[in-house]
């Protein structure tokens, strides 16, 4: 059967297509609108599962050794450090470390428990972006945001001048809708060199101050490659639930937030 594989319906994809060994048995903690509505998914589970209205009896199952966390993001790290001292492996929904002390608290439960931890950012398990990513490794350069530090004063005029407003009346993720392979796109700006790159492509620039258009020395493009990665994200968790190596995404790897302050005196970033 084919659920449409994503981490909404990973215990779909764990229970079936992507055992180890066999059929994994997984339990998940949170299977409302972010992953099933419950009982849409003990129709589409295997035959057996249960509903628990407390997730602490689930984590004193024995008989689970894995544990999906795709509760609101709030309850990620309290629920990941309780499923790995239950002894449970766990693949958490994102990125869940709202503070330093959670951080150290996911740390040493990883540590003490000895137990996978994979994050659902299945960026990591694409093929096209690992590659990309071989590309920016060894790459010196400035980060962009010094870039728009320095020059936000121009950079907002332009906006309110093109927009025709004075002031934002709200932000977030709120623009026209790209094709997945457009969407998201990041670009990093170095000392000699440009990298652009997105869910489905890469390119590279390099530096030449003569040139009025830019064309990529690097260039590629798959369309339709991103729905795979979810797919080997989940496989590769899989796997190290039985050879114990290290998941593309680890929890302890990716319990850093993303505040950062900027400092006037040095006029750079301290995250």
């Amino acid at each position: 059967m084919n659920f449409g594989i994503d981490r909404r319906n990973f215990v779909v994809a764990s229970s079936a297509a992507f055992a180890v060994d066999g059929p994994v048995r997984a339990g998940i903690i949170g299977a409302g609108g972010r992953v099933r509505f419950l009982k849409t998914g003990l129709a589409a589970a295997s035959t057996g599962a249960v509903a628990y209205g407390d997730y602490g009896k689930l984590l004193e199952d024995k008989s689970i050794p894995v544990v999906i966390v795709a509760t609101p993001d709030r309850w990620h790290a309290h629920m990941l450090i309780d499923a790995m001292h239950a002894g449970k492996d766990v693949y958490v929904e994102k990125p869940l470390a709202h503070t330093i002390e959670e951080g150290y608290r996911i740390i040493a439960a990883v540590r003490e428990m000895k137990r996978i931890g994979q994050v659902a950012i299945e960026r990591r398990s694409s093929a096209l972006l690992q590659e990309a990513h071989r590309q920016m490794k060894g790459g010196s350069g400035r980060h962009t945001v010094d870039q728009l530090v320095g020059q936000a004063a121009h950079m907002i005029d332009v906006f309110h001048w093109f927009m025709g407003s004075q002031h934002p009346l709200t932000a977030g993720y709120k623009a026209m809708r790209y094709a997945p392979g457009n969407d998201q796109m990041a670009q990093y700006e170095g000392s000699k060199a440009r990298f652009d790159f997105g869910r489905e492509g890469y390119r590279k620039y390099r530096e030449d101050p003569k040139a009025v258009e830019l064309k990529p020395a690097v260039e590629k493009k798959l369309p339709g490659s991103f729905g795979p990665a979810t797919q080997a994200h989940i496989r590769k968790f899989l796997d190290c639930i039985k050879t114990r190596r290290q998941p593309n995404a680890p929890v302890e790897s990716l319990r850093k937030g993303v505040r950062v302050r900027f400092i006037p005196n040095t006029r750079g970033m301290e995250a």
